[in-house]
């Protein structure tokens, strides 16, 4: 019996800093989690600054296209959207590579 006993106890111990090094891992993801979230927030606020910025320099130029040459405005719209949109599309990636990191993160863990 005595030894039966130590053997339960030595399994619940190994069972008991098992469970513990699981729920250590559980916050370390949840935390990366938080931070990923709040990366993927910014990410946003970021798209949607470039995509104000857009619309600003859109509404400038039309303005300045009642006022100068067509063509010397169609390319500065041209090169400053294209930029920009390509800034967009940047941070675009950026946050679906974060989501599915944070997809990978929820799968690995279950």
């Amino acid at each position: 019996k005595i030894s039966t006993i130590s053997e339960l106890s030595g399994i619940l111990k190994s069972k008991e800093d098992e469970i513990f090094s699981l729920r250590s891992e559980v916050d370390a993801f949840e935390k990366k989690e938080i931070t990923v979230t709040q990366e993927i927030d910014q990410l946003h606020e970021q798209n949607t600054t470039a995509s104000n910025i857009i619309s600003d320099l859109e509404a400038k130029l039309r303005e300045e296209s009642h006022k100068a040459d067509f063509d010397r405005v169609l390319q500065l719209k041209n090169s400053e959207s294209n930029a920009l949109r390509t800034e967009n599309f940047d941070l675009l990636e950026s946050i679906k590579s974060l989501n599915d990191d944070i997809q990978n993160m929820k799968d690995t863990h279950q």
